[in-house]
């Protein structure tokens, strides 16, 4: 079964205790603010798993997924 969030790896660190320079003029500090925001947001995370589910083709066996393809994996690659 597709999991939904992998696991920790030792050595990881926890993307609750990153911290990121909002005053660099490139997008990408807020990109990864947003993306902590919605990681650290059980709601708000459930309600975007809910919609990445939705738009998997029917195809896909949505019970065998490729390692390390988490749907949170997916979301942060789509980005």
């Amino acid at each position: 079964m597709r999991q939904l969030i992998r696991p920790f790896e030792p050595g990881a660190v926890s993307i609750s205790k990153m911290e990121f320079d909002i005053q660099f003029r490139d997008d990408i500090p807020q990109i990864l603010r947003g993306l902590q925001s919605i990681y650290l947001n059980p709601t708000i995370r459930e309600e975007v798993f809910q919609i990445l589910e939705t738009i998997i083709p029917a195809e896909i066996d949505r019970q065998n997924g490729r390692p390390g393809m988490a749907l949170w994996t997916i979301l942060v690659m789509g980005i």
